[in-house]
């Protein structure tokens, strides 16, 4: 099967979109698929698509204009759409191409899709707008994360904690990370603060700290993870995999879209939930929170106990089997 993929990534939304997108694209390829990118013309997206073996095609800064042309050109027997920029009329477009599943976590347009996938934790098909022959892959478990996120094991919580994970996405759009850092600093002297700097935010200042160690755009997320007895994140795809591996957080929104997914996981007991950021004493509020999650051993086995229960990090597979099984 020939799959194109239209989805793009930049310094306001990250990398989460292009992220997820490329995990279903090595699912599907692992069946056989043939899957193309469509793509917005950023360097570190195309970088990062064709660096996984993916062909990928610019089609200017956003995706419409010439977006479908590319697409059809490529002649697909399905495509995969993922971007907020893609109105109704937009995907209507696509799917005059070719069958159209759209992954989706607004529910702010209407979706004629044949599939609409949405893993947030608070999914539901009620709040879409589709057709009445429209399939839903809903939930958490079609949360589509890289290979080395399946089958990860439980992780053992130690009485002290030693070491925070600061992730602020890959774009770090309100500016977070160096603010964040510091506080964390403050109100964990005793600890490591891993603090990734994304793709789309190498020009963060961190602030000076003897327990501030730095990654500039890491290969592993995943070693990151499963070496933190804690996290403090952007509530995006990232919290997919502190899930997976069972990485007890704190949640900080930094878009609309992130707010209720991030209430929907504080709901669960998987994580604890700041605000949102543009709220000014929300950083406090999650220095605060970390603090306490680092503090109480009990709480951080429980949150991790949930996470893992929710997302095993075989989403990918799942969707992709719903895509071709049909």
């Amino acid at each position: 099967m020939r799959v194109a993929i239209r989805t793009h990534g930049d310094a306001r939304i990250g990398l989460g979109h292009v992220r997820r997108c490329l995990s279903l694209a090595v699912a599907l390829s692992g069946r056989g698929a043939k899957c193309h990118f469509v793509v917005n013309d950023a360097p570190v997206v195309l970088e990062l698509i064709r660096s996984l073996g993916f062909p990928a095609v610019p089609v200017g800064e956003r995706l419409r204009g010439s977006g479908e042309a590319a697409v059809s050109g490529l002649s697909p027997e399905c495509i995969v759409a993922d971007s907020y920029d893609l109105s109704a009329d937009d995907l209507a477009r696509l799917r005059g191409i070719a069958r159209l599943i759209v992954i989706d976590d607004l529910a702010d347009r209407e979706l004629p899709a044949d599939v609409v996938v949405n893993c947030a934790p608070s999914a539901t098909a009620s709040v879409y707008r589709a057709g009445t022959g429209t399939r839903f892959l809903l939930g958490p478990a079609y949360a589509m994360l890289r290979p080395e996120f399946a089958g990860i094991p439980a992780r053992g919580v130690p009485g002290t904690a030693v070491r925070t994970l600061l992730t602020m996405g890959g774009g770090d759009p309100a500016g977070l990370t160096g603010r964040m850092a510091a506080l964390l600093g403050h109100a964990l002297p005793r600890m490591v603060i891993d603090v990734v700097v994304g793709p789309f935010a190498e020009k963060a200042e961190l602030p000076p700290g003897g327990n501030l160690v730095t990654h500039r755009v890491p290969p592993s997320m995943r070693d990151l993870m499963r070496g933190a007895d804690l996290a403090v994140a952007a509530g995006g795809q990232t919290t997919y995999e502190l899930a997976a591996t069972g990485t007890p957080a704190v949640l900080v929104s930094v878009a609309d879209n992130q707010v209720p997914q991030s209430r929907a996981w504080a709901s669960a007991g998987v994580f604890l939930y700041a605000g949102d950021a543009r709220d000014g004493d929300v950083p406090e509020k999650a220095a605060g929170l970390a603090s306490r999650l680092a503090g109480d051993p009990v709480l951080r086995g429980e949150t991790s106990r949930r996470g893992r229960e929710l997302v095993d990090g075989r989403g990918a597979d799942r969707v992709a089997e719903a895509i071709l099984g049909r």
